[in-house]
């Protein structure tokens, strides 16, 4: 089913707009950092965004990245970063949203709810580098 459908199909139940005031009230109320302790240092991390951005595709370059089966989408959301990095808007289609957990959601996404729409890229590129960390 494509997006287009979808929501043809979501509005003949619920008007967007009352979907939309929703997914606000869920937003206020469920906490902004999914209960980790990493929120406060991640959200500094995103403000440090420029330091890092010029080594990006460096590091990709340079760092032969292999990882099991287990890692293998972190890995490539890592050898992606580069070509996501000189673009205005990234779109939460093209992420990898499975890596993007805890604290990080409400960085990431615009809409952690739902994740639709634009992306944070400073927040998803620093979510990305932490999973080989971990």
């Amino acid at each position: 089913m494509s997006m287009t459908d979808a929501w043809s199909a979501i509005e003949e139940v619920v008007p967007r707009d009352r979907l939309v005031d929703a997914l606000a009230v869920i937003a206020a109320v469920v906490p902004r950092d999914d209960g980790d302790d990493d929120a406060e240092w991640r959200r500094e991390l995103v403000d440090r965004y420029s330091t890092v951005r010029g080594f990006i595709e460096l590091l990709v370059d340079a760092v032969d990245f292999g990882a099991a089966e287990a890692w293998a989408e972190a890995v490539a959301a890592l050898k992606q970063l580069p070509a996501l990095i000189g673009r205005k808007k990234v779109d939460a289609a093209e992420v990898a949203r499975d890596l993007v957990t805890g604290s990080c959601r409400w960085l990431v996404f615009a809409d952690p709810v739902n994740r639709l729409g634009a992306v944070d890229k400073a927040a998803h590129t620093f979510c990305v580098l932490e999973r080989p960390h971990r």
